[in-house]
């Protein structure tokens, strides 16, 4: 009998020298995991990934309409609409996540007659989801988080008459730190943005919850003759999340029994996740449900049009404030955040699913989308400046499990973006190694960075959040991952793409100009032959990248997702679509 091991957690409390099988390779870069003892993850096949894809969107759906109409009944019989839109991107983590936990256990139920696992009791360990953002983060980077669901999985399945699973107990005892982040002057801060918020925004006829660019918020403000204030100061969720009051409420009508499924069609997978969602659905849909609608309920601001980047996926005070009036969903606008041009969306459909209209970068097909140039790149410098000695190297954001269905590598082993070091280490002149920079968007784990310290110097692996400040002053980006960094880098410095085609496959409309890019050396597939090209191009990269064939690719990349190098067009083409948009309001 093998001892089936699902994350770090249970691995370090196991010294049994029984034979071993690993949920996935979450110990790569200790290399302390044999490949043979690793169940195969089934979503490195990126086609199966996308039919998996396709087949929890119903799921998604299914679920929805059962869990919106049980959260009406907790609260007061609000309409069942506002909770579909308000968890849609919590319930799509939930769903895929357990999913991707689900298929892991079946394949070792399948593959092995015994399977012992150990039942870890944790003794002071409080377990409250406060909202998406926080359910996120653990399914990310929680070694005990990611137990917890395997167990329960575990747990649901030997009630169902699994026999060949067997639990050995062990109690351990928690410390528990207490969050002392809460102060009374924040809460006093809070309230009195509001306040001024509410004086200055109740005539605004235009609101952006967040400014993006302060060039292009600024220069709108100033068009559209309104004083140049952010919504977010009226809805800062991370703020009042900290001081946010509990209700004592009963959720037991969320529970399996209180739900009635006569009607409705379920596959076993979707009726451990209808028994199991009361437990993992965050408290700001249940407990702290009423303080969030009592504070809303106090804001009198009527814009005639609504502008978000990103609230509309954590910002719960946001979403929840848009929801509880009809006129201010058909009055939300979308502006994509990132140049996503990829077949899979991160947060599914749901960018298209909530307000009024879609604003993304390149045209898309979709009924209620419009493509405008994007506000990130307004007023950014284009020019070539003098550039230091140093090449930038932007990876891939590869967290210990899995939290959703998204494209790029499932695995460790399939993480490219830090697997190739070694062959950058090997192939560039050493004077260009030196000057390799490493620089994620955020924290790094610290099994990767352990492992990326084998190859690179520690002061040249940089802290997240550095790239955007260093950008303007590289000689040379390299970037592994086809989105928001590889587009800011490509509009101003010769930047290079290494990564997996078949990881990241795009929409049909950017194939010709793929093709191109990867003709004019701007993409690679092979680290050793992206090396061998920064080796000849190092002493002067700008006299291959203003070569016209390259800047031909380039541009037409750009021109693909909107992106003009011409700031009145950018600024004209922005207040016609507003014009237009307040017209049809006023009609």
């Amino acid at each position: 009998m093998k001892i089936f091991i699902s994350t770090i957690f249970d691995y370090q409390y196991v010294k049994n020298k029984k034979q071993k099988i690993y949920a996935t390779d979450f110990n790569y870069y200790n290399n302390k995991l044999q490949k043979d003892k690793i169940i195969k993850n089934e979503w490195e096949d990126h086609k199966i990934l996308e039919k998996d894809f396709i087949k929890l969107n119903k799921t998604i759906k299914k679920l929805e309409n059962i869990f919106s109409k049980q959260l009406s009944k907790l609260h007061q019989n609000l309409d069942p609409f506002i909770f579909k839109k308000i968890i849609n991107v919590w319930l799509t983590h939930y769903v895929q996540s357990y999913y991707f936990k689900w298929r892991v256990v079946d394949k070792l139920l399948k593959q092995e007659k015994k399977i012992e696992f150990t039942q870890i009791d944790v003794k002071n360990l409080k377990n409250e989801i406060i909202d998406t953002k926080d359910y996120l983060l653990r399914l990310r980077s929680s070694d005990y988080y990611n137990y917890h669901c395997y167990f329960k999985i575990l747990e649901y399945l030997k009630k169902k008459d699994h026999k060949n699973i067997f639990f050995k107990k062990k109690k351990i005892d928690f410390e528990v730190t207490k969050n002392n982040k809460f102060h009374f002057f924040g809460k006093i801060q809070f309230f009195l943005k509001s306040y001024v918020g509410q004086f200055l925004l109740q005539k605004k006829k235009i609101f952006f919850l967040e400014s993006q660019n302060k060039f292009f918020f600024f220069r709108i403000s100033k068009l559209f003759k309104q004083i140049p204030f952010k919504g977010i100061y009226l809805f800062n969720w991370n703020v009042f999340k900290e001081f946010n009051l509990k209700e004592n409420l009963d959720i037991k009508i969320l529970t399996l029994n209180n739900i009635d499924l006569k009607k409705i069609k379920l596959d076993h997978f979707e009726k451990f996740l209808v028994k199991n969602f009361h437990s993992e659905l965050p408290i700001c849909y249940t407990k702290n449900f009423k303080s969030m609608k009592n504070y809303l309920d106090q804001i009198n601001i009527n814009p005639k049009l609504i502008f978000t980047f990103f609230g509309h996926i954590y910002n719960e005070l946001f979403k929840l404030w848009i929801m509880l009036k009809k006129k201010r969903y058909k009055n939300l606008y979308v502006i994509e955040h990132g140049g996503h041009h990829q077949k899979i969306r991160t947060t599914n459909k749901y960018e298209f699913q909530i307000g009024n209209k879609f604003i993304s970068w390149p045209k898309m097909n979709v009924k209620n989308s419009v493509s405008l140039p994007p506000v990130n790149y307004f007023k950014v410098n284009t020019k070539y400046k003098r550039q230091k000695n140093f090449l930038i190297y932007v990876p891939i954001q590869k967290h210990r499990y899995i939290s959703r269905i998204n494209h790029g590598p499932q695995s460790n082993s399939q993480n490219y973006s830090l697997n190739n070091i070694p062959i950058f280490k090997k192939i560039l002149q050493k004077n260009i190694f030196d000057n390799f920079l490493f620089s994620a968007k955020q924290q790094i784990d610290h099994n990767q960075k352990n492992y990326l310290e084998n190859f690179i110097d520690k002061k040249n692996i940089l802290k997240p959040q550095q790239f955007r400040e260093l950008l303007p002053n590289s000689k040379l980006v390299v970037c592994s991952y086809p989105q928001t960094a590889f587009i800011d880098s490509i509009i101003q410095k010769p930047t290079i793409l290494v990564y997996k085609k078949n990881l990241w496959p795009y929409i049909e409309d950017f194939k010709k100009v793929y093709e191109l890019m990867e003709e004019n050396q701007i993409i690679f597939e092979d680290a050793k032959k992206a090396s061998e090209h920064i080796n000849k191009i190092w002493n002067n990269p700008l006299s291959w990248w203003l070569k016209k064939d390259v800047q031909k690719a380039r541009k037409q990349f750009l021109k693909k997702l909107n992106i003009v190098d011409n700031d009145e067009r950018y600024i004209k083409r922005w207040t016609t679509f507003i014009n237009y948009q307040i017209d049809i309001k006023n009609l």
